[in-house]
């Protein structure tokens, strides 16, 4: 990574770290460019606060997730703001930089962000809320919480696509998994809800073992005002 960054600066080479705005600063002195010619992409609330007093732009991404973290920790954006946080994005995943004239992402396909890695997951299904079939119209396959522990603890929640089958048939069908808290129904609990996109009706198959290929990012979670 370094050899692809202009400038370089630790926190051991300022007199003060973040929440103050020397490293910020400095890195704008190494590249001669002005406070407000820079945009920062911080994570951390900390870091926030020092791009914010450096006189710089931000970009959020924030590093505090889950159903109970509002984004109260961080400034609410105002995109037409010189100094200040202009953005709050929930991965960088979705996060447009050509916006801010920096060059795009060029690595999309059909509009989809692939993943570095395919996620597999293998786990059994479990009965869910209901929801799927009989609201939506599509079979879902909600898995087991276990087998999602270490593989999807720490993955950014949104809508994913990818390739799931059942059991030990041959057939593998394209789904699109939810994974995260589904804001529309108000779940508590971080769910994995992959949706079979299967052309004939899917028998019931509770209690049998799922298996998933998670190969591309759509978009984050959003709410909406009905199922329609």
């Amino acid at each position: 990574m370094s050899l692809a960054l202009a400038a370089q600066v630790c926190g051991d080479e300022v007199p003060r770290g973040k929440p103050h705005p020397d490293i910020f600063l400095e890195a704008a002195r190494q590249l001669g460019m002005q406070p407000t010619e820079c945009l920062v992409v911080e994570d951390a609330p900390s870091g926030v606060q020092g791009g914010i007093a450096a006189g710089m732009r931000v970009v959020v991404v924030p590093s505090l997730v889950g159903k109970h973290c509002d984004g109260s920790e961080y400034p609410a954006p105002d995109s037409s703001a010189e100094a200040g946080v202009v953005e709050r994005v929930p991965s960088l995943l979705t996060w447009h930089p050509e916006a801010y004239g920096l060059p795009g992402f060029t690595d999309l396909v059909a509009g989809v962000t692939p993943l570095e890695q395919p996620i597999c997951i293998q786990g059994k299904v479990i009965k869910g809320f209901g929801r799927g079939s009989k609201e939506l119209g599509i079979p879902t396959a909600n898995v087991d919480p276990s087998a999602l522990l270490d593989v999807l603890s720490g993955a950014v929640t949104g809508i994913y696509c990818g390739w799931a089958s059942i059991n030990a048939e041959p057939k593998v069908y394209p789904m699109c998994m939810s994974l995260g808290y589904n804001p529309f129904f108000g779940n508590d609990e971080k769910t994995a809800e992959p949706w079979l996109l299967a052309e004939e009706p899917l028998p019931p198959f509770y209690g049998s073992e799922i298996r998933l290929v998670v190969v591309g990012y759509i978009r984050p979670e959003a709410n909406f005002n009905s199922l329609q």
